[in-house]
């Protein structure tokens, strides 16, 4: 009787382990293949730039003191081989409830080679604006909007937004303040049968 039915075949544990963990991998390189070439990358980093008037110090919570702000960009791609990052960035004002919006800028194109960095200092910011932005020392304050479309493979990035704060009145010697912030990206897809392009400028 024993003859007529097969001897079931045992696989160890650590077989099996190696099998899901090789079945893992394939499906995560296949969603970041899938991610880095339908997808866009956004991120966007918060900027102060410049010293608040009086009626800002009284109806805001800013303090009497002089804003500014660096945003770090890396290429985190490390090998000889690997293609340039190109992205696109803009600024986008912010303004109180209320009061009259103004439209962001136009995005810039920019490229990133592998292992550089660049930043984006209030400078950068105000020449993104244009004559949307008041000039030096008016405060303003916003985003500015980084986009890595799709075929930057993989379009990621690393984006830190660098904020001082210092005391405008050079008699009190009130030291400055610094903050270092990580910026976390957003993975945008496109909606089914959309043509993937952002502002009508890139793809």
């Amino acid at each position: 009787m024993s003859g007529k039915y097969p001897i079931p075949t045992l696989i160890s544990a650590s077989a099996l382990r190696a099998v899901l963990f090789a079945g893992a991998a394939t499906l995560a390189v296949t969603q970041l293949s899938a991610q880095s070439t339908t997808t866009y990358t956004e991120y966007a980093a918060k900027f102060l730039c410049g010293t608040p008037n009086a009626a800002q110090l009284a109806n805001d919570f800013l303090g009497n003191a002089e804003y500014t702000t660096s945003i770090n960009i890396h290429n985190p791609n490390l090998f000889a081989n690997d293609a340039p990052i190109t992205f696109q960035k803009k600024a986008v004002l912010a303004f109180k409830e209320g009061s009259t919006p103004v439209p962001p800028s136009a995005f810039k194109q920019d490229t990133l080679t592998n292992d550089y960095a660049e930043y984006v200092n209030c400078s950068v910011i105000r020449g993104l604006l244009g004559s949307a932005a008041p000039p030096l020392p008016a405060f303003i304050e916003g985003f500015v909007v980084i986009v890595v479309p799709p075929a930057s493979s993989p379009n990621q990035l690393d984006v830190v937004g660098v904020y001082t704060a210092s005391n405008n009145k050079a008699t009190t010697l009130q030291p400055t303040s610094l903050e270092v912030v990580p910026i976390e990206p957003r993975i945008i897809t496109p909606p089914p049968g959309a043509a993937a392009t952002v502002d009508g400028r890139f793809q």
